[in-house]
């Protein structure tokens, strides 16, 4: 069964784009599709199903009359049907709640165990999710989501609107992820039916349907957490929400099991799979050894250091997708000497971009020097001067000096910690990036966190001196506010320019995407005169797994139908 969405309200910015490191599978060879999207406002607001068979909304099944004929749909599916799918995953998630605070070890996840009014794919495409179809209105103000009948949470409770408002209020009320989202601009929530809600906002927001689709916004059942401390460390052990997957057990170290809900919405074929286990591996190289061995049948995003390892076996298929992630260097703008734009100028001077990939990231990594992604290409600047700056040590010294560093006894100009991950490819990166900085007279100190760690000392708490982190941008432009902006939650650099907060501003109320483009070339030219972060690397995801899977969420045929990471039309092909 494949059920193919069109969105139509939104404008599709597509790109092609074929990388030198990507070579083809002789499993699975798969193009690299870039899609990004933005909504101006005033834009067509309808949406429809473009499907083989069509989707009863009463019931929220797929009437498959059309794609194929009784018993030989039943056979198909049945053969389809059951087994166990390993996940390998390098992080273990320090909460399951999935609308709290960030935790990268739980995407996965809760994207098998909740939903979303609308989702978001691998291709940073918006799709509906419990929303069957939406409008906006007119002036842009007005978001009314018309939810599928007949959804079930996990204990068998009905989910209705009102589970859709407590969601939001407690997003808003207990400061969840989502919060600032949705704190300022939207005047109020409302359902005018057990199947409607509708968002009144006060001024137009094109990235409005992205924010809603984006991480923090699952939907909770108000009957089990209404009255819970939502942020605590215990929150939603035992979740339960509308997902393709129930939660079963948590083995602490180990592993996560979930299993199949046979009453999901999208069904009744769906899911195929009995359970999924997420199993925690934190080493990379010991995470392909053990995918080679049997022991895992989804490497997902980790990468080894020899990718022919793997990529050269008949056994293994891989997708290939470009995210709206850039890979950069940020500086902590309130803190000397990384307050004065001559010494951010000459760390972007003396680094390397091209051999950090080269040596670090790998095939992971696509060069850029552009201030925002590629993704967007309606909106990128490709001007000179709102490029990042050329690789060029004498430059880079010739800065330092302009600032007034003076070298030390060792012959260095300054003494710096650098904050970032501990795992692939940031240690390697690190690395390298020390190595660059030593050329120029810059010691750097490389202090490795767990996510978790890294997010409460430097996006929390702005306790660093410079980091190097893999920043999302996506998945619609105007989401670059979030770390551009004063203030904003990912503004961690504290950079803050009145004409950038302006542009940013006025780009969400703009009719067009070209008055949009016009906005957001200017502010590339200002972030790349300003330098508050360096990015030097588009992120490109491999979803590595066994040839013998069909339905993987980033494949051609199911990425316009799945969340990133979702596994509800996994099934084995060989059993």
């Amino acid at each position: 069964m494949k059920k193919k969405l069109i969105t139509t309200m939104l404008v599709l910015a597509m790109i092609a784009t074929v990388f030198s490191g990507c070579g083809k599978n002789t499993v699975n060879n798969t193009g690299t599709k870039n899609t990004a999207t933005s909504t101006p406002a005033g834009t067509d607001t309808s949406t429809a199903n473009d499907t083989a068979g069509s989707t009863d909304s009463s019931t929220g099944t797929t009437d498959t009359t059309g794609d194929t004929t009784g018993d030989a749909t039943d056979t198909a599916n049945a053969e389809k049907t059951g087994g166990t799918l390993v996940v390998g995953q390098l992080a273990e998630p320090i909460t399951l709640n999935p609308d709290g605070t960030n935790d990268n070890g739980n995407l996965f996840i809760i994207n098998n165990v909740f939903n979303k009014l609308m989702k978001i794919n691998n291709e940073s495409e918006i799709l509906p999710d419990l929303a069957q179809s939406y409008e906006i209105s007119e002036d842009g103000l007005t978001y009314t989501f018309h939810l599928y009948e007949n959804v079930y949470f996990h204990d068998g409770v009905l989910m209705t609107s009102d589970d859709v408002l407590f969601t939001f209020d407690q997003i808003v009320a207990q400061g969840g992820r989502a919060a600032e989202k949705f704190n300022t601009n939207v005047v109020s929530i409302t359902a005018p039916d057990a199947n409607t809600v509708v968002f009144q906002l006060e001024t137009p927001d094109a990235s409005f349907l992205s924010k809603v689709a984006y991480d923090g916004c699952m939907i909770l059942p108000r009957h089990i957490y209404e009255g819970k401390d939502f942020l605590s460390a215990d929150a939603l052990l035992d979740p339960v929400g509308t997902g393709p997957f129930v939660w079963s057990d948590w083995t602490k170290g180990s592993s996560i099991t979930l299993v199949k809900n046979e009453n999901y919405f999208m069904g009744p074929d769906v899911p195929y799979l009995d359970k999924v286990q997420f199993t925690f591996i934190s080493d990379g190289d010991t995470a392909v050894q053990a995918f080679l061995n049997g022991e895992i049948d989804v490497l997902g995003g980790i990468t080894p250091t020899d990718t022919s390892v793997i990529y050269s076996n008949p056994e293994v298929a891989k997708d290939v997708v470009m995210y709206a992630s850039r890979f950069c260097l940020a500086f902590n703008m309130n803190q000397a000497p990384f307050d004065n734009l001559e010494v951010r100028k000459g760390f972007a001077y003396a680094m390397d971009g091209d051999e950090l990939i080269s040596k670090a990231i790998k095939e992971q990594g696509l060069r850029t020097t552009t201030y925002i992604s590629p993704l967007f290409n309606w909106a990128v600047n490709n001007d000179a001067d709102a490029a990042t700056l050329a690789f060029d040590q004498a430059k880079a010294v010739e800065c330092f000096e302009n600032a007034g560093l003076t070298k030390d006894a060792d012959g260095f100009y300054m003494n710096v910690t650098l904050d970032t991950f501990n795992y692939a490819p940031f240690t390697d990166l690190a690395l390298v990036f020390q190595y660059e900085m030593a050329q120029v007279g810059i010691n750097v100190t490389i202090n490795m966190l767990e996510w978790a760690a890294w997010d409460e000392k430097v996006n929390q708490n702005h306790d660093f001196e410079i980091t190097m982190t893999s920043a999302y941008q996506g998945p619609d432009v105007s989401a670059l506010s979030a770390s551009v902006v004063t203030g904003q939650y990912n503004n961690f650099f504290g950079y803050s320019n009145s004409e950038v907060d302006q542009l940013m501003a006025d780009a969400l109320t703009a009719k067009t995407m070209e008055e949009q483009a016009v906005m957001y070339k200017r502010v590339q030219q200002i972030l790349a005169a300003d330098i508050p972060y360096v990015p030097f690397s588009e992120w490109v995801g491999y979803f590595t797994y066994k040839a013998y899977l069909s339905g993987m969420p980033s494949s051609p045929d199911n990425v316009d139908i799945c969340s990133n990471g979702e596994y509800t039309y996994v099934y084995f092909n060989e059993k």
